[in-house]
């Protein structure tokens, strides 16, 4: 069977971004392996060297405006990429990247599929909500209007997700998790020779981007209720996220008296 020939678009593949450049690595790679010929086109913020996975090809165009993803690099050269590929899969919705590709691919008649990664949920929504609505007012319909399908990853995605018609065609696909991926990591008694005052202690465990909306502010919160009555219990958070956010959620540790039960370990 031949594979199909698959470009992926992205803003950046930046790991400080969150979850979005792991899981259109992870979806690439996947790809390559079921034999299918994969690009991924994406700007260089935050990562001039693409990753190294067997059987996909990189395309780091230089970013000229960071806070957008404006490349003039992408503009000149995603066209040639775009008409050598049968099937285009957009990521995201606000940057440059993903715009210029949804309009490349309306005027040269390329079919695409349009991942938002939640960004259509009514939360992500609310935050710079003016910018958001003109942004869509202008645009949601080229995005979202043209696409062949939208995906969403999970159930409660699209059923939060703002701004969806019912023209637009949708389905669910869930993130997958590559156990080989996982297999190499450090011991939990490696970690607690890193991190002493948990050795040998039970421990509640935050994984994953320290941001608002994944509310971490509720667990130390939460936390702080059970500490007096587990008192060798601690709280270990795990994960990068804005300097400053950081801070406030020291202060909050700092207010609540956990200095001493909460580690985060970057």
């Amino acid at each position: 069977r031949t594979g199909l020939k698959i470009l992926h678009v992205v803003r950046d593949l930046d790991p400080r971004s969150g979850g979005l450049a792991t899981a259109v690595l992870g979806i690439a790679k996947t790809q390559a392996e079921l034999g299918h010929e994969v690009t991924i086109a994406a700007t260089d913020y935050g990562c001039d060297k693409p990753p190294d996975i067997h059987g996909v090809r990189f395309n780091l165009f230089h970013s000229d405006f960071g806070l957008w993803r404006w490349s003039k690099a992408m503009a000149r050269h995603l066209p040639s990429l775009i008409q050598e590929t049968q099937i285009i899969h957009i990521h995201a919705l606000w940057e440059f990247p993903a715009l210029l590709a949804a309009r490349l691919c309306k005027k040269m008649n390329k079919p695409y599929i349009l991942t938002p990664h939640g960004m259509l949920h009514k939360t992500s929504l609310m935050k710079q909500k003016l910018k958001k609505k003109v942004y869509l007012g202008l645009f949601g319909d080229v995005l979202l209007g043209n696409a062949s399908a939208i995906h969403f990853t999970s159930k409660l995605e699209r059923r939060y997700s703002r701004s969806l018609r019912s023209r637009h065609k949708n389905f669910i696909a869930s993130l997958g998790v590559s156990f080989s991926d996982y297999q190499s990591l450090p011991s939990r008694e490696a970690f607690g020779e890193k991190f002493p005052k948990v050795k040998n202690h039970r421990f509640v465990l935050f994984l994953g981007r320290l941001h608002p909306k994944k509310r971490p502010e509720m667990l130390i919160e939460a936390f702080s209720r059970i500490a007096p009555r587990k008192k060798g219990v601690f709280l270990v958070m795990v994960g990068t996220g804005e300097e400053s956010y950081i801070n406030e959620l020291k202060k909050l540790v700092n207010r609540l008296k956990l200095n001493e039960r909460v580690i985060f370990t970057g």
